[in-house]
């Protein structure tokens, strides 16, 4: 058998350390926003941060691409500091969703969608590198 395979050159996003954080906050995001709307209006109330993180990311990527133009300048600390507060929030606010679930505060009547429940709790938990599975 002979099998013939096409090569196309494409552009590679390489990862970086905001970008990272930044996939991972979207991720915790969709997962809380899912379970808010299976679980309903009871309990903690998710708080949308990807606006801020999102301009974060991007004027880190936007203050290391100048950087390699111009070899003195530093990224601005205050960017990745403003990034690291918003990323903490994202996640002490996961931890208090899991719990939620955990608990029974946020849940539904379906069999079904309680599975699923779950399941995005034990999502948020292994994410979060919490002890509440």
């Amino acid at each position: 058998m002979r099998i013939d395979t096409t090569v196309t050159e494409t552009n590679i996003h390489y990862p970086t350390d905001s970008s990272l954080l930044g996939d991972g906050m979207q991720v915790l995001t969709r997962t809380m926003k899912r379970i808010a709307e299976i679980g309903g209006n009871i309990g903690e109330r998710v708080r949308d941060r990807m606006r801020s993180v999102r301009h974060r990311v991007m004027e880190i990527a936007r203050a290391s691409r100048s950087r390699a133009q111009k070899q003195g300048q530093e990224i601005p600390q205050h960017s990745y500091t403003r990034l690291l507060n918003s990323t903490g929030r994202v996640v002490a606010q996961a931890k208090r969703i899991a719990d939620e679930v955990r608990e029974g505060i946020k849940r539904s009547k379906k069999l079904a969608d309680q599975l699923r429940l779950e399941a995005m709790k034990s999502e948020l938990a292994r994410m979060c590198h919490s002890s509440n599975r």
